[in-house]
C-alpha cells in the first residue's frame, strides 16, 4: 500500500536556494556527490563491513525508511534497521515537518531531526545531529538518503560516509514504481549518476 500522497508546496520546493546553488555546482563537478555505497535498500548494507568504523547512522525517512508520508518502517527493511540500531547510534533526518515525525519517535524510540527553514542540502542540520550525538569526526557518520543531489551531496561535503538508496525500493508493484517516477522524478539525480558512472549508472529505470 502506498502512503498518503504528499501535498507538495511548490513555492517551498523552488525557493530552496541551497538546493539550487548546490545543483549548479554539481553540474560542473558531479564527482562531489559520488556516494560511498549504492544500495537498493537498507538490506544491502553489509553490517560487519560497511559499519566497521561508523559510530552514527543518520537515515532519511520518506522513501528510505517508510513509503512517502508513512508512519511505519517498511516491513521489508524493519529487521535490518533494528540490527543497525544494535550496532550504532541511529538518528532520522527529514526536510518534512509533520506530526508524523513525533509518531515515529514515540513508536520506535528514535530521535527525528527536522531541517526547519534550513533544509537539506544546508549543512546546519547535519552538524546539529552530529553535535547532539557527541560525534566530532564526521568520517565516523554514515548518512543514508534517497536523494543524491541534496541529502547525499551535503553529507559528503562535510566528510561523512554516504549511501544512496533507490527511491523506488520500498514500492512493490510496477504500478507503484511508475507512480513514484512520475511524482518524484529524480531526473537531476539520474543525470548526475550518468555523469559519474556512465553507461553503468544505477537507478535509471
Amino acid at each position: 500500500m502506498l502512503g498518503k500522497i504528499r501535498e507538495f508546496d511548490w513555492r517551498e520546493k523552488f525557493l530552496n536556494f541551497d538546493a539550487v546553488r548546490n545543483g549548479i555546482r554539481l553540474i560542473f563537478n558531479p564527482e562531489l556527490t559520488k556516494p560511498d555505497f549504492i544500495w537498493c535498500d537498507l538490506n544491502d548494507c553489509n553490517l560487519e563491513k560497511d559499519l566497521a568504523k561508523i559510530d552514527l547512522v543518520i537515515v532519511d525517512i520518506d522513501l528510505t525508511l517508510v513509503v512517502e508520508g508513512g508512519e511505519e518502517i517498511h516491513e521489508k527493511i524493519a529487521d535490518q534497521f533494528e540490527q543497525i540500531r544494535q550496532l550504532c547510534k541511529v538518528a532520522c533526518f527529514t526536510n518534512k515537518n509533520s506530526t508524523r515525525n513525533q509518531k515515529i519517535e514515540e513508536k520506535y524510540n528514535i530521535k527525528v531531526f527536522t531541517a526547519g527553514k534550513k533544509k537539506k542540502p544546508n549543512p546546519t542540520g547535519y552538524r546539529k545531529i552530529a553535535k547532539e550525538n557527541g560525534i566530532k569526526d564526521f568520517s565516523r557518520i554514515l548518512f543514508v538518503d534517497d536523494s543524491l543531489s541534496t541529502g547525499i551531496a551535503s553529507a559528503k561535503n562535510l566528510g561523512m560516509r554516504t549511501a544512496l538508496i533507490d527511491y523506488k525500493s520500498l514500492l512493490d508493484s510496477k504500478k507503484e514504481k511508475i507512480w513514484a517516477k512520475r511524482v518524484f522524478g529524480r531526473n537531476f539525480d539520474r543525470f548526475l549518476l550518468r555523469r559519474i558512472f556512465g553507461k553503468n549508472a544505477p537507478f535509471q529505470n
